[in-house]
């Protein structure tokens, strides 16, 4: 059960993850996307992102063969899959606060 659910919530934000990186990438001449590389955040959410991105799916696909999984084994692909998608969130915070911060600083 808490594999499933893992596994759909990883695919969901990972797609959100992949949109807002090419949203970030068509729009370059634009001067918000000058202001974030002017404060060094372009490249640092990029790579924020892109390591959210790989958390995502190495989580989704524990959690996809944990659905396979003997029950005795269960607990570790849980452990696993948990431990992966915290990272992937921890990522995608840490790229939303420089998001943030350039928003906030650039309204001045």
């Amino acid at each position: 059960m808490i594999n499933s659910v893992v596994a759909s919530v990883s695919a969901t934000l990972l797609g959100f993850v992949m949109a807002a990186m090419a949203i970030l990438f068509t729009i370059q001449r634009a001067k918000f996307i000058q202001n974030l590389q002017k404060a060094g955040f372009f490249q640092k959410m990029i790579w924020e992102f892109k390591a959210s991105a790989v958390s995502m799916m190495v989580a989704l696909i524990g959690a996809f063969v944990g659905l396979f999984l003997d029950p005795m084994y269960l607990g570790w692909g849980i452990i696993g899959t948990s431990l992966f998608f915290s990272i992937a969130v921890g990522f995608m915070w840490a790229a939303g606060y420089h998001f943030f911060l350039v928003v906030k600083y650039s309204a001045d």
